[in-house]
């Protein structure tokens, strides 16, 4: 998936072919922080006319579903938050684009603590195949 980020001096751009990912929307809001303007994601198929101005030629993407512009604070806010076991386990109200492969990363340390029995930092010390096992045995794989 290519991700694309445009600095205007007053705006940044975060453009996306698809869901943008977590990791692209904390390096834009750290790129971005301290600066004035927006910080908007942008999706392939979906862009404002202010940002088809920034080039001196745009066809219009076809696409088969339009993702709405979002504020990137706001979607990291939004991704980065704290969910329950039994959300994460559920899967059904987690917002696209969270890293699945790594569901426990949205506990609170306390969750963690209980649902592994462990400290994080214990947790991911340990080897991959270990941290499966436990994220199998909690439900979260």
């Amino acid at each position: 998936m290519e991700t694309i980020l445009i600095d205007v001096g007053g705006a940044l751009w975060l453009w996306s072919e698809d869901v943008v990912t977590t990791f692209a929307l904390k390096v834009a809001n750290r790129y971005w922080k301290g600066r004035e303007g927006s910080a908007r994601v942008v999706y392939k198929g979906a862009e404002p006319e202010k940002f088809q101005a920034l080039f001196l030629k745009w066809e219009p993407f076809e696409v088969e579903h339009r993702l709405e512009s979002r504020d990137v604070k706001e979607l990291l806010d939004e991704r980065c938050r704290t969910f329950s076991l039994q959300e994460l386990k559920d899967r059904t109200n987690l917002p696209a684009g969270m890293d699945m492969r790594r569901l426990e990363s949205y506990l609170t340390d306390d969750d963690f603590q209980k649902a592994f029995g462990t400290e994080r930092r214990e947790f991911y010390a340990q080897k991959a195949w270990k941290q499966n096992e436990a994220r199998k045995r909690v439900g979260l794989f």
